[in-house]
């Protein structure tokens, strides 16, 4: 299983290439990664292996970088009126609770969402077809 961290850094050159060498000296591999800049701030989405998540965080937490932590859900939904709505009116029918929802960035005709829910393993379930790393 894979863990997703989402990473907030400022946007400069060298970012990728200070998080992939600080990860690699320490012997994890990035399972996925994608980064984009939205308004001057760098997003970046990495997944590890559930083995070394915390260890992942650490690194990461330590050069000072800012970490979203949370088990989160990363959903890809198309960017149109409703879609939205659809995927929470989803989980409202099913009482699985909102707890925080952040969009992390948008191209093309797609938004990226970080969901945080109160029963993640269920939602993961129920928006299976919308979830980021199911398409990584």
């Amino acid at each position: 299983m894979k863990h997703v961290i989402i990473l907030i850094p400022e946007d400069r050159k060298g970012v990728i290439a200070d998080i992939s060498k600080r990860l690699g000296n320490e012997g994890i591999n990035i399972e996925s990664v994608s980064a984009s800049v939205v308004g001057g701030q760098g997003i970046i989405i990495i997944t590890v292996r559930a083995s070394e998540y915390k260890k992942t965080l650490g690194i990461l937490k330590e050069a000072g970088y800012h970490v979203i932590t949370a088990d989160v859900l990363m959903l890809e939904l198309r960017d149109e009126p409703g879609v939205l709505a659809e995927v929470s009116q989803t989980l409202f029918n099913n009482d699985i609770n909102i707890e925080s929802i952040h969009l992390v960035t948008k191209y093309d005709d797609k938004a990226i969402y970080a969901l945080k829910v109160d029963r993640t393993s269920e939602a993961r379930r129920l928006l299976t077809d919308y979830l980021l790393d199911n398409k990584l």
